[in-house]
């Protein structure tokens, strides 16, 4: 039997790896898709994260706030810039190479290297958020999922907020297949993304990511990843969050509006207070 820190190891190498090869594509790749900072989803989801801030922390300037799996920067950036005192944390070294770049020395934002599973913060947040699937990727069942949780949750000062956002997977997991393209000079690359297998009853999604990559015409990367993602319906995500010791839990769909996920929604964000 595999020891539980051993697997863990195992899979932080494994994610590891695969976000520091996407990271040296990833800006080219999603330069103009909806993970742009320019899109219009993100602007929501700043919007979505301000409005939460000006509701539970009045004075805003005073708080610290975590964007978990922050990558290059997405929402950590225009936030930063926008005044906000905001750390980043994210498993792979060449994104955050990506994201020191986009900060100017005069930003009151500290760059972690590190795994939420498992990394300890010294410092303590009021407002801790992760977008884009993160909690799929980092768990595989209930157990990972409260680890993850509490290990949030203990960097969280009293009263802290935390707001996740993960797929609906009532929405459209059986049917994944779509590509990502991008240019930069004489360097082009693609990512491709396809369902290998949903189980429903689980929740265990299989899928098949292609890395392409070409500099001047020539093939310089050709990587096929398959990864396994744990899809939490919004039910049991509250229940996750009551268990973990979460209060006041709120459910918002792609409307952003609290207490209100409708079944067609692509998305689903969960906000909990400590």
């Amino acid at each position: 039997m595999i020891h539980a820190n051993l697997l863990l190891n195992i899979m932080k190498t494994k994610q590891e790896k695969k976000y520091d090869l996407l990271g040296n594509y990833y800006e080219i790749i999603q330069k103009n898709t909806q993970e742009s900072s320019k899109t219009k989803r993100t602007r929501r989801e700043l919007s979505f994260v301000k409005r939460l801030i000006s509701r539970y922390f009045p004075r805003r300037k005073t708080i610290r706030i975590l964007d978990i799996a922050c990558g290059s920067g997405r929402h950590l950036v225009p936030l930063v810039k926008d005044g906000y005192k905001v750390d980043g944390i994210d498993i792979s070294r060449e994104m955050l190479k990506s994201l020191s770049k986009k900060l100017d020395k005069e930003y009151d934002a500290e760059i972690i290297h590190g795994d939420m599973r498992i990394k300890r913060l010294e410092r303590r947040y009021n407002f801790a958020y992760s977008f884009f699937n993160t909690l799929a990727e980092m768990t595989k069942d209930i157990d990972d999922a409260k680890n993850v949780l509490m290990n949030i949750k203990r960097c969280l000062r009293k009263g802290g907020i935390l707001l996740l956002d993960t797929e609906n997977p009532r929405r459209y997991l059986y049917k994944i297949d779509f590509t990502l393209k991008g240019k930069e000079g004489d360097i082009e690359a693609q990512q491709h993304f396809k369902t290998i297998e949903y189980q429903d009853v689980s929740g265990l999604l299989c899928l098949r990511e292609h890395l392409r990559v070409k500099r001047g015409g020539k093939k310089i990367e050709d990587r096929v990843i398959d990864n396994t993602y744990k899809w939490w319906t919004a039910d049991e995500l509250h229940l996750l969050f009551e268990a973990c010791g979460y209060k006041n839990i709120k459910i918002a769909g792609d409307d952003y509006r609290v207490d209100r996920t409708p079944k067609s929604s692509k998305r689903i964000l969960i906000v909990g207070q400590v």
